[in-house]
């Protein structure tokens, strides 16, 4: 999104806000205010907290402020394409595509960069990987200055599975803004060392992550890429002290219950292969929260454990509960590849498939996976997986 707020901001606002996110001296001195009339200081409020949050926490607040703003005016292009965006934060993709659909028929109204911005959120929002790589891109051609471009783009190659672009871009976000300070409410270190780890460069995974941590607004789970890219590059790390750092962490926190963590640490011992322990914080979610986000975690657990039946059972009272949850279909197709099911796993992800307008990477590579075996049934069985999201 470019650097410039709505046209429609007055002087004094502008000057007693923080510029955006990427705006650099010479950028910020082409505003042009207009009078205190016009100016839509919802839109302002919440563009500020937006980029400039003290935490991720912050975003529903600056969700609600655009909203009242996009209500003000209806025609602040700007405002509607930070609305967006806070929608995507939030994963409010519904809310998020009816604003997509207004915005199209305002588009005339944008800078080139927003303009670009805008073909990005709606091709991320469809769920369209490369599409949405491509406008970062073009994007980051008008204006090479913007990290939050680069960051977006790195977040995008990640969801594609590009990690060693992802490294680049986010190494590249860094370059233009070092000062961790600045970086508040963003996952830009989190997503920095996810995207080495993932590339094999553990070492440098560590250093990623250390760098974001012990700032006020540190992404706990910054000290769960931290602990695992430890763990990968010595493997005489003991993982369990590093787990009750991040358990201390996000007690601390106070903003999601012991449930979210233990799932979240179960995904950590699964991405590592320890999949008992995975098995284990998986089920201590689900005595605090019978969710279908603990059952995903405890199926797929199972299932790379060895277990796929009893994994199927557990997966179908789970369905039952709540059959509209792609995830927990997924992990339904995976179990059932696992037992040879493969006709019966092909239903199931495609199933999976019809609950989600997302293009989401484990429906994709299940998809693949279960055809292959379909052509060829003698084909050697799908290594473990390596990780869930």
């Amino acid at each position: 999104m470019s650097s410039r707020t709505s046209i429609n901001i007055s002087l004094a606002l502008l000057l007693a806000a923080v510029p955006a996110a990427g705006c650099t001296a010479t950028n910020a001195q082409v505003i042009q205010p207009a009078s205190p009339s016009s100016v839509n200081s919802f839109h302002v409020q919440g563009r500020q907290i937006l980029f400039h949050a003290k935490d991720r926490f912050e975003y529903p607040k600056a969700v609600e402020l655009l909203e009242k703003a996009v209500e003000q005016d209806s025609q602040d292009a700007q405002a509607r394409l930070a609305l967006i965006y806070a929608y995507s934060k939030r994963s409010k993709y519904t809310e998020a595509a009816d604003q997509i659909a207004i915005l199209q028929k305002q588009r005339d109204a944008l800078e080139p960069e927003d303009s670009a911005w805008f073909d990005a959120l709606a091709a991320r929002n469809a769920g369209n990987k490369k599409d949405e790589i491509e406008h970062w891109k073009k994007a980051n051609t008008i204006n090479p200055v913007n990290r939050w471009t680069w960051y977006e783009l790195s977040s995008a190659y990640a969801s594609a599975e590009e990690y060693d672009n992802a490294a680049k871009a986010a190494q590249q976000a860094l370059v233009i803004e070092p000062d961790s300070t600045k970086w508040a409410a963003s996952w830009i270190y989190y997503l920095h060392s996810k995207a080495l780890f993932r590339n094999g460069e553990y070492d440098e995974a560590v250093k990623a992550a250390s760098a974001g941590l012990n700032i006020p607004s540190t992404y706990r789970s910054t000290y769960f890429r931290e602990a695992i890219a430890k763990i990968a590059a010595d493997r005489t790390t003991p993982a369990a002290p590093l787990v009750a750092e991040y358990l201390r962490v996000s007690n601390a926190e106070r903003q999601n219950g012991a449930h979210y963590t233990h799932v979240n640490i179960s995904l950590f011992y699964f991405e590592l292969g320890m999949m008992k322990q995975a098995i284990h914080h998986a089920e201590m979610a689900l005595e605090l929260d019978k969710s279908a986000y603990a059952y995903w975690a405890l199926g797929y657990a199972m299932i790379e454990n060895g277990k796929p039946a009893e994994a199927l059972a557990i997966i179908d009272k789970a369905v039952a509960n709540y059959p509209d949850d792609a995830m927990l279909w997924s992990a339904k197709a995976w179990a059932q590849y696992r037992m040879g099911q493969v006709s019966k796993a092909l239903q199931s992800n495609s199933m999976a498939e019809s609950k989600t307008v997302r293009d989401i990477n484990i429906l994709n590579r299940n998809r693949g996976v279960i055809k292959a075996a379909l052509a060829n049934p003698k084909a050697k069985p799908a290594s473990r997986l390596k990780w869930l999201d």
